[in-house]
């Protein structure tokens, strides 16, 4: 089986949202995915930064550090909680990837007020609005 990074599994998540929508609410769930993406493309760029090398590829020489798979992260937003995968570098200075995380924890007043401004809706392109719907027609 081919080996794809988080946020790449995260965006086949998100068309099969648009192709065949969702049980729950598809406008929360396109929220909490297209964070999640967002959040896991931002970890994995700061994880290749650190180490110089893109996924899976192989040291070159004097570059230290490597990658030991993902831990879970979590985080809180106002359409429920969030779940990411977080890369997991050894012998790296991972500092720019702890800074990351850091700024990630607890909420933040922005987010908080485009949730109360209900933006989903008027964020997507009127041409996309009508394939994000409730699975079963509702």
């Amino acid at each position: 089986m081919k080996r794809v990074p988080p946020s790449e599994r995260t965006k086949a998540e998100l068309a099969a949202l648009f192709s065949t929508g969702t049980a729950g609410d598809p406008q929360a769930e396109l929220v909490r995915l297209a964070v999640r993406r967002i959040v896991e493309e931002a970890l994995e760029a700061t994880a290749r930064d650190v180490l110089q090398r893109d996924y899976y590829a192989r040291s070159e020489g004097g570059e230290k550090g490597w990658r030991n798979g993902y831990r879970e992260g979590r985080l809180a937003t106002a359409e429920g909680e969030v779940r990411y995968s977080v890369p997991q570098l050894r012998e790296a200075h991972d500092s720019p990837l702890s800074v990351l995380r850091q700024s990630l924890s607890g909420r933040t007043d922005a987010l908080e007020d485009l949730a109360g401004q209900d933006i989903c809706p008027r964020a997507l392109h009127p041409g996309h609005r009508g394939l994000l719907q409730r699975r079963g027609g509702a």
